[in-house]
């Protein structure tokens, strides 16, 4: 329904005449005709006063329609579209980032010799000094706490010189 609509059949049902809307608006009887007829419209200063005289909202008046949570469907799908992109965002970061630090940059090989036996550990480290793979012979034959690979250098060359053994150890 049309502004012009609204005011006119608001005014009869409130048993008002044109004039006396004009009275209380401080405008023209014929302003108030011009606005019924839609051949012009309220100006901002004179809607607030109008839907209050008339017991209308702003909105009512105007003809906005109240929003509805349909309105903002398109919000959701971009909401959720901005998830996913932002866990993939997170994934690929995770995924970068360990795949840069699981790259072997060096391999430590530590040739062992105790009571005539010869021992054979490898370890590969990234660039950090970090361990990324170790033969499954030094997960059996200690218990290192650390992934740092010369911290576990340190341990297995102390390990075989406490037991009378010694230890060669080469940086590939």
């Amino acid at each position: 329904m049309k502004i012009g609509n609204k005011i006119k059949s608001k005014r009869k049902q409130l048993d008002l005449s044109q004039n006396e809307l004009a009275e209380k608006l401080d405008v023209s009887q014929s302003q108030v005709s011009r606005w019924e007829k839609n051949i012009s419209s309220p100006d901002s200063k004179k809607i607030k006063g109008l839907a209050k005289i008339l017991g209308l909202t702003n909105i009512e008046l105007l003809g906005k329609r109240k929003i509805k949570e349909n309105d903002f469907r398109w919000l959701k799908i971009i909401k959720y579209i901005m998830i996913i992109l932002l866990l993939l965002i997170v994934f690929l970061t995770f995924y970068i980032v360990n795949d840069i630090n699981s790259k072997a940059i060096g391999k430590y090989t530590i040739n062992c010799k105790l009571d005539d036996k010869e021992y054979k550990y490898e370890i590969k480290y990234n660039k950090y000094g970090r361990i990324i793979k170790k033969n499954k012979k030094l997960f059996s034959s200690f218990t290192i706490q650390t992934d740092e690979a010369r911290y576990t250098l340190d341990y297995i060359e102390e390990y075989y010189k406490n037991k009378s053994g010694e230890c060669i150890i080469t940086d590939n």
